[in-house]
């Protein structure tokens, strides 16, 4: 477990100095999504002294994109509605983190975007290491195979999008957060896996939140127990349909506490911003007791919405994508190939585990 930690510490190094050397020699490009530090920037340029210059020119590049959001967001709170497109757990956390351990400290000496840099930095550090373990042992318990759970380990911290773990982004808290859930709904055993799995989906949740898709697995894991205890020999399809009834009626409050972060943290920015200038609206197809802005937030101020990264301008980002697509494809492909087969041995295995029983 040493080696697997140094040899994911060793796969961070590589990206931040990648990273303090494209930030200091290419200039940052002028995006929108970086509005709130285009704005700051030059009010906040002559507070910064030596302490901030020597930070920013190691781990500047940390603080990009989404980063000024969060950054803001932790230093000053939720000030502008697009920000709701951005779960709080994250930048509380940065701003807690501040609050108790750098600001007693720094508190006089350096700016509180630098001092959120720093912790951010750090969480993910710790958040990315933890997240690796976890995924070590996940992939332990389900593939049964010591070199496999390696090589999986090693395809997570070298992947093209490494450097968003160690940047001020949810990414590295996100898959801790997941993988533990995960790892605590794999086969749990007590009514403390479950209650411990549900918490860090719901935290999941809190950070990002498409962490709501994370349910699948406690459908999936609900739906795999009921078949392992009603089949008794062939697999019949009314039986799985039977089970999977079940598993939806039992899904349901689990469901409710995952999403509940959303919900709530949705229904405090429309209270927070309906009656203010910018005057946004819950969605037309909801009702005022049930306000989720979040939809038309995504469409006002981030261009999200169904089909709309399908233009031309796009082209590039799509072969830069291609190859992941297509390794995608290849693998689904490969799997429904062997699809008789794993169905094959996913049944002796709920045969054997029910014998063994």
């Amino acid at each position: 477990m040493r080696n697997l930690i140094y040899a994911v510490l060793l796969t961070l190094s590589f990206p931040s100095i990648l990273q303090c050397i494209a930030n200091n020699c290419i200039p940052d490009h002028a995006a929108d999504a970086t509005f709130l530090q285009i704005k700051t920037n030059s009010s906040l340029i002559d507070e910064y002294n030596w302490i901030d210059s020597t930070i920013l020119f190691l781990f500047d590049g940390f603080q990009k994109w989404d980063a000024v959001h969060y950054t803001h967001i932790a230093a000053h709170g939720y000030d502008h509605p697009r920000q709701l497109a951005f779960q709080p757990l994250f930048p509380w956390l940065l701003r807690q983190l501040d609050w108790w351990i750098l600001s007693p400290v720094l508190g006089n000496w350096v700016h509180i975007y630098t001092r959120i840099l720093v912790v951010g930095t750090m969480l993910n550090l710790v958040a990315f290491v933890t997240s690796a373990i976890l995924l070590y042992k996940l992939s332990s318990k389900v593939l049964h195979n010591q070199i496999l759970s390696i090589v999986s380990v090693m395809m997570y911290c070298i992947n093209p999008a490494s450097v968003f773990m160690s940047s001020v982004y949810t990414e590295s808290l996100f898959a801790c957060c997941s993988f533990f859930g995960m790892l605590c709904w794999q086969y749990p055993t007590n009514l403390l896996g479950y209650v411990l799995g549900t918490v860090a989906f719901m935290l999941a949740v809190a950070i990002r939140s498409n962490g709501i898709v994370l349910i699948g697995f406690v459908g999936y894991t609900l739906l795999l127990y009921r078949i392992k205890n009603a089949s008794s020999g062939r697999l019949w399809l009314f039986e799985i349909v039977y089970c999977g009834c079940q598993a939806t009626l039992l899904i349901i409050p689990f469901t409710v506490v995952i999403i509940s972060p959303f919900y709530v943290f949705q229904s405090y920015g429309f209270r927070l911003f309906a009656n203010s200038t910018y005057q946004i609206k819950a969605s037309s197809w909801y009702h005022i007791n049930l306000p989720i802005p979040y939809w038309d937030i995504q469409r006002k101020y981030w261009n999200v919405g169904f089909l709309r990264h399908y233009q031309l301008k796009q082209i590039p980002n799509f072969i830069l994508a291609a190859p992941m697509a297509v390794l995608c494809v290849l693998a689904i492909q490969g799997y429904l190939c062997h699809w008789k087969s794993i169905y094959s041995s996913f049944l002796n295995s709920l045969h054997q585990s029910k014998y063994a029983s």
